[in-house]
């Protein structure tokens, strides 16, 4: 976990997994409330099959409705296709969960020469309930940033005299360089066995994960915060490989 601050300013990165719900609401009244009966149906395209199914629905015989997903494939590594995008580029409206359970969703609508399309994120305005399986890792982080352990750095604001530091489970608070436009910079993280990490942050600083050549990792999951865990802001889940080292930059903040 890690820990940030700029003066009195803190935040915290630590490990997580991001609850999903479908808000079926939302869905129903963006159907029926768009398109001219009199016309061809109207395409819409959902993510995966629960969408698929909800927006079959509630749109009946006025819609064609197509899935991204297939059945068989992980919805968080999905890669979209040449032909997905011709796909929603026809599209009436686009169906999603939200919630970082497709974080690759908005680099692929912002591929899509579609400006007329509507979006449908099913997460907004609901209340998420972590299940069993959600609460755990919460509740080892919540636990983890009362108790450490704790360790400490300062960030460089230059990528070549960024302090490098083992991975270990706990609270590191980082102080945060002077960088242009604010308070931000870099650190390395080394990584000595290959699975699934989960970061969190207290605060609103926006972070990201980079390989040693400067490309972005992308994270499987991302996540703003949960009622129930006011203490995290947000979270980003990564697949890891044992014995590279990853860059962490925290982008300037004015704060």
């Amino acid at each position: 976990m890690v820990r940030l601050s700029q003066g009195t300013r803190k935040a915290i990165a630590t490990i997580i997994i991001v609850v999903l719900i479908v808000g079926g609401a939302t869905i129903g009244f963006m159907l029926l409330g768009v398109g001219n009966p009199a016309s061809n149906k109207m395409q819409v395209v959902a993510s995966f099959y629960p969408l698929y199914y909800f927006s079959s629905q509630i749109g009946g015989d006025r819609v064609d409705v197509h899935t991204l997903i297939p059945d068989n494939v992980e919805p968080h590594s999905f890669e979209p296709t040449p032909v997905d995008l011709i796909i929603v580029s026809k599209a009436k409206i686009l169906v999603y969960n939200g919630e970082g359970f497709e974080p690759w969703i908005q680099s692929f609508v912002a591929a899509v020469n579609n400006p007329s399309m509507i979006q449908v994120d099913t997460s907004k305005n609901v209340e998420l309930l972590p299940t069993d399986a959600v609460k755990a890792p919460y509740e080892a982080a919540t636990k983890t940033l009362s108790l450490g352990p704790n360790s400490s750095l300062t960030t460089s604001a230059l990528l070549t005299s960024a302090t490098t530091i083992p991975f270990s489970v706990g609270v590191i608070n980082v102080t945060l360089a002077g960088v242009p436009g604010g308070w931000g910079g870099y650190f390395n993280m080394s990584i000595s066995f290959t699975g699934d990490y989960r970061f969190f942050v207290t605060q609103n600083a926006s972070f990201s994960l980079r390989f040693s050549n400067g490309t972005v990792v992308t994270p499987e999951l991302a996540s703003g915060p949960l009622t129930f865990y006011p203490e995290f802001a947000a979270s980003k889940f990564y697949k890891l490989e044992a014995g590279a080292t990853y860059t962490i930059l925290f982008s300037a903040s004015p704060v």
